[in-house]
């Protein structure tokens, strides 16, 4: 296994998805692949059969994956050459901190509550030989639209259901940019027959509707140009969008090389390491809120 400890966890992740947005590789996209005659389109516990979230969605690829404590229990041991991989989970942590004492030049230490970030390693399925089954082993979401129609009907819904519940006003007209005015809380997209095909179409959608969940959720949205706010927001949206297209079996088509590159030079040149942590943090919120999950209890390192 690799030696992390020398590293930052962070520091790590940020290596991983950055290598792959250098090579071209959207790190958010999951191609889907069989595991147990189930179509999956994201990585997913074998045992606890729970999600992984987070910065684990960018880190896995699509499939079953188990810990060795789990495949030793389910009587199963790794295939020879196979390489683990490489999990976060948040931590709650408790750490002490300086302020200002009102109307004072002094400086009173405080402790606050916060989140430390650990990993752990697990080992794809497909690795794994010997183990007992768990029968009836479905993915949460199954990959079953056949139709574009069916498709086209699931995104409607799901726009539909997501504007009744939040307000949002959603302005489909004929013009030529799309985007969202926190003033009117109002997202405004371009006309189907202006794209070059629909999934182009609910992409742009997904992506403005993103943005347009910064009222529920409390995030700042930053001034256009305005490097960290307004950079870390597009990439919110812009995962948020790629979320969309995944959770409902889409294989968009958003592999710009260049585009990807852009991306992991801002990441890698940008003094907060915790930029791409926190953009898919509140990517992943504004993905839920939207296909309305906020209530599901999926871990992020879904042990």
């Amino acid at each position: 296994m690799e030696n992390v400890v020398k590293k930052q966890v962070i520091d790590i992740v940020n290596e991983r998805i950055i290598e792959k947005m250098e090579q071209g590789i959207n790190p958010w996209k999951k191609n889907w692949k069989t595991s147990g005659g189930f179509l999956l389109n994201r990585p997913i516990n074998y045992v606890t059969n729970q999600s992984y979230r987070g910065l684990n969605l960018a880190l896995l690829d699509s499939g079953y994956y188990v810990s060795y404590k789990q495949l030793q229990d389910l009587g199963g041991r790794i295939k020879e050459g196979a390489k683990p991989h490489f999990v976060t989970y948040s931590k709650p942590t408790i750490y002490k901190t300086s302020q200002s004492v009102p109307d004072s030049d002094e400086l009173e230490e405080i402790e606050k509550k916060g989140w430390i970030l650990r990993y752990y390693w697990v080992y794809a399925l497909e690795d794994c030989e010997g183990y007992r089954e768990i029968k009836n082993r479905q993915s949460p979401i199954e990959i079953t639209y056949q139709e574009e129609n069916e498709i086209v009907e699931a995104f409607e819904n799901v726009i539909e259901d997501y504007i009744n519940r939040d307000g949002v006003l959603f302005c489909p007209c004929e013009q030529d940019r799309a985007y969202y005015s926190p003033m009117e809380h109002k997202v405004v997209v371009p006309l189907l027959k202006q794209f070059d095909n629909s999934m182009a179409y609910y992409q742009a959608v997904f992506h403005e509707l993103g943005h347009s969940t910064s009222k529920h959720l409390e995030r700042e949205l930053g001034k256009r140009f305005e490097s960290e706010k307004y950079s870390k927001e597009e990439l919110v949206a812009e995962i948020c969008s790629i979320y969309a297209m995944n959770a409902l079996g889409v294989e968009e088509d958003n592999n710009n090389i260049a585009y990807l590159q852009s991306w992991a030079s801002h990441i890698k040149n940008n003094e907060n390491k915790y930029f791409l942590y926190s953009a898919m943090s509140k990517a992943q919120k504004a993905f839920e809120y939207i296909f309305n999950q906020e209530e599901k209890k999926e871990v992020e390192g879904a042990i």
